[in-house]
């Protein structure tokens, strides 16, 4: 509890802490999941740096902020899980990525077909396009 030393002051005469009521608690873990820790001070109609106060001096706010967001990403990875488990390359890619250690090396060679010819032609202009914008 605040020790209040005057009408509406705390400890050292400044004003006293916010304190959030058990539905405003309710309300940041279920905003969590949807909005940012911005958006959700915005709906409690209090500053963002009032929210991050409240979230360090209390543990319970932090951790239902820090509960709503998991959820929320839980939610994305099961949908994000369903669609590697359906074969979605772009699915497979990504979580591959993500969470497989996967990487994509910086040159990638796409095969068209091109005869060996057309290769070389392709090398000589790029080669002397590269030659063009080094004397510019």
């Amino acid at each position: 509890m605040t020790k209040l030393t005057g009408k509406g002051r705390g400890v050292g005469g400044g004003v006293a802490p916010r304190v959030l009521t058990e539905d405003e608690k309710n309300q940041i873990e279920k905003l969590a999941k949807y909005l940012t820790a911005d958006q959700i001070a915005d709906v409690l109609m209090i500053s963002r740096r009032t929210l991050y106060r409240i979230f360090d001096r209390d543990d319970d706010v932090m951790a239902r902020y820090k509960k709503g967001c998991a959820e929320a990403v839980g939610i994305a990875g099961q949908s994000l899980m369903k669609l590697v488990l359906e074969n979605n390359l772009g699915a497979i890619c990504f979580f591959l990525k993500t969470r497989g250690g996967w990487k994509e090396s910086a040159k990638m060679q796409v095969e068209l077909g091109l005869s060996d010819e057309m290769l070389a032609i392709m090398n000589v202009a790029r080669n002397e396009t590269k030659r063009v914008g080094d004397k510019e």
